[in-house]
């Protein structure tokens, strides 16, 4: 093969790199704008807001806001300049189509995120984006020749050069730093940091601050998770909890009058609050804290240490309730908790107005409160739930009525990485989650990509070797978390995982060299 640099007229061809550019440009608007990827087209837009219109006149929702707007649509714009027809337009005409692509696909963007439930609309976000596009535009018509120049030479240089032994190797290499750090990132995620001497609180917190308006008839904790058949079982009164499995850790009927027995264990009971009261207010208090709980409705009369160790041992629990909310917009209160006596909290369900918050204790969470997993348009009132929480050892999913939600909370590898750099926000793991399978993935597929392009065509064995990199890769990771959360295999994860390595091969051959 030929080394050394690219010909002049391979320099100067519009196409070089122009698919490339436009795919990674939309691939990261379309990542960070359509985030959390959940569209309901068969619901209304608030206010019945006219999804044609944004729901309105012009907002300005802050200068910051508007500048990450203008950044995002930059690279696009600068894409755009590398299309062949574009560049050989005058530069005014060049920016002027930049400006109304962008402002199309921006808007069509934002019609989109009406029937995002986490997302909003608005026109200054439309502006914000066409003068960026407009504005990588003009960039691209001072810098383009200049950077694709390089890009082209390094790309000759480099496939000119590259062996694929050199290939294989560093693959290798890069494929195991990944799998060696993924399983500090997902250990830290495992539920084996809840205190040894765990309560339970029924209608309150543990300190009798938060009382909840309602009713709870039926409480139920294992520590496994239920699948859909098993939860739609459960809440449907089908099956008794003990007949689900043996991992029941507490069972309560709460239709009773307490003390109420454990028949999932032979001890504790959950009683009144106020007939351990005074128990409570002579255990040693936090610095800083009150003179002493508040009622709650029922307690457990002792700890439940088994309660802590089980869920360790098997980084699973699920906690299953029937309730009826009193109140809906601005009923607040703690329908269940599981904390100690100083109120550090393993985990609670709560009502907020209409939301349902759940808190679950990881090791991500250290001595800090748990990060809340929200769900919105939960609590009407006097509306009967039968409400399962279940979480896998990753992911975490709520059933209401025996009906899964859309709503999850998922702990991977991505999700302590981000939260070793900034604050991590529950309505983004899924987001944290592709980024991480991004970051090993997508390079992976680009040398395989490469691998691709210089093997000689007529031997088999390099074709094999590349399809089987592709999956064994994919299967590695995924059994590896597997071991470490002990959660079941996820094919969504496995497509996930292929995809990206495909997407990564087919990227970066979408404008190769003829090298000859």
């Amino acid at each position: 093969m030929k080394t050394g640099k690219i010909d002049s007229h391979q320099v100067k061809s519009p196409t070089a790199w122009s698919r490339r550019l436009i795919t990674a440009s939309l691939f990261g608007i379309l990542f960070f704008t359509l985030f959390p990827y959940w569209v309901d087209f068969s619901s209304t837009p608030d206010g019945d807001r006219n999804p044609f219109t944004l729901g309105g006149p012009l907002q300005f929702d802050g200068i910051l806001h508007s500048v990450l707007n203008i950044l995002l649509f930059i690279p696009f714009g600068f894409a755009i300049y590398a299309i062949p027809n574009v560049r050989r337009k005058s530069w005014w005409k060049a920016a002027a189509l930049a400006f109304g692509v962008g402002w199309l696909l921006s808007y069509s963007i934002e019609i989109v995120q009406m029937y995002m439930p986490t997302r909003d609309s608005a026109w200054d976000d439309v502006i914000a984006n066409a003068l960026g596009s407009m504005l990588g535009m003009l960039l691209g018509l001072g810098l383009a020749d200049r950077i694709l120049h390089k890009a082209l030479e390094w790309e000759h240089r480099l496939v000119t050069a590259i062996s694929l032994r050199s290939i294989g190797i560093f693959a290798s290499v890069y494929f195991s730093i990944w799998l060696v750090a993924s399983v500090p990132l997902q250990h830290k995620t495992r539920l084996n940091n809840w205190d040894q001497t765990p309560f339970i609180s029924v209608g309150n917190d543990i300190r009798g601050t938060n009382p909840w308006d309602g009713q709870i008839s039926r409480l139920e904790i294992w520590n496994k998770s239920l699948d859909a058949a098993e939860a739609e079982a459960f809440s449907n009164r089908s099956v008794s909890p003990n007949a689900l499995d043996t991992n029941v850790l507490a069972s309560y009927d709460l239709s009773h009058s307490p003390p109420v027995p454990n028949r999932g264990r032979l001890t504790p009971h959950l009683i009144a609050s106020h007939a351990i009261s005074s128990s409570l207010q002579t255990q040693e208090q936090p610095t800083g804290a009150g003179p002493g709980p508040g009622p709650v409705s029922l307690i457990s009369e002792s700890s439940l240490p088994f309660l802590s160790e089980a869920v360790a041992r098997s980084n699973r629990v699920t906690v299953a309730l029937d309730c009826v909310s009193k109140g809906g917009e601005g009923s607040n209160g703690t329908l269940i908790a599981i904390s100690n006596l100083t109120g550090k909290t393993d985990f609670s369900m709560e009502q907020r107005g209409t939301r349902l918050a759940i808190n679950l204790r990881t090791g991500l969470n250290g001595q800090k409160p748990p990060t809340d997993w929200i769900v919105d348009d939960l609590f009407t009132p006097n509306a009967r739930h039968s409400l399962i929480v279940s979480y896998d050892g990753s992911l975490g999913v709520l059933f209401v009525d025996g009906k899964k939600q859309r709503s999850t909370f998922g702990l991977s590898p991505g999700v302590r990485l981000v939260h070793l750099v900034v604050r991590m926000k529950t309505s983004e793991f899924k987001a944290y989650n592709v980024l991480y399978d991004s970051l090993i993935f997508l390079p992976l597929g680009f040398l395989l990509g490469i691998a691709g392009r210089i093997i000689p065509r007529h031997v088999t064995l390099y074709k094999v070797g590349i399809i089987s990199a592709i999956f064994l890769s994919a299967f590695a990771l995924e059994e590896l978390l597997v071991k470490i959360s002990g959660r079941p295999l996820s094919y969504d994860q496995l497509v996930l995982s292929i995809g990206l390595t495909v997407a990564g091969m087919l990227w970066i051959n979408l404008d190769s060299l003829k090298l000859q």
